[in-house]
């Protein structure tokens, strides 16, 4: 009786092991970029600048509901998650696109308005500057994903390649892949 209990308590372990496994930080951010002058446009024809996101998991996850930021303020431990908030864009609800399918992509606008379309985002990029992005879970306090691109040429992007980050020219980008 306590070998069955004992096998049976592995397969839960096992099971459970896996299925924690497909959750949110299998979510990163995989390419930016800042400075979008001849690239990707939106559903209106105009170019903004974008970060796409990867799901590296083999099964579906719902991205909506996760917070964007290029506010390094949000790393403050104390900060309450209202605060946060403040801080960073919310990836809405209402688009199909954001139950993002296993090894699948997603591309949000940035330095628009939701208005625009529910893949755009109100999150500021400065083409000029450094930045930093990250994404953050629905709760606005666990940290999922982060990276920190440098000045960009025009229509350049910084893609995550294998074991670490690239800069590539407007013909060499890969959103989508």
């Amino acid at each position: 009786m306590n070998t069955l209990r004992l096998l049976l308590g592995s397969i839960v372990m096992m099971y459970s092991a896996a299925v924690s496994g497909q959750g949110a930080k299998n979510i990163v951010i995989s390419e930016v970029q800042t400075d979008n002058s001849t690239g990707i446009v939106d559903e209106f024809g105009q170019r903004h600048a974008w970060i796409e996101l990867a799901n590296t998991s083999f099964s579906t996850y719902n991205v909506r509901g996760m917070y964007v930021t290029t506010c390094r303020d949000v790393l403050n431990k104390t900060m309450s998650a209202p605060e946060r908030i403040k801080l960073m864009s919310k990836i809405p609800n209402g688009e199909d696109k954001t139950n993002l399918g296993a090894r699948k992509h997603l591309l949000l606008y940035c330095n628009s308005n939701p208005s625009q379309g529910k893949l755009h985002l109100t999150v500021d990029v400065n083409k000029d500057e450094t930045l930093w992005i990250a994404v953050y879970n629905g709760n606005a306090v666990d940290l999922i994903d982060s990276v920190t691109v440098p000045v960009l040429n025009t229509d350049e992007s910084y893609a995550r390649v294998d074991d670490g980050w690239q800069t590539r020219t407007a013909d060499c980008g890969t959103p989508g892949f």
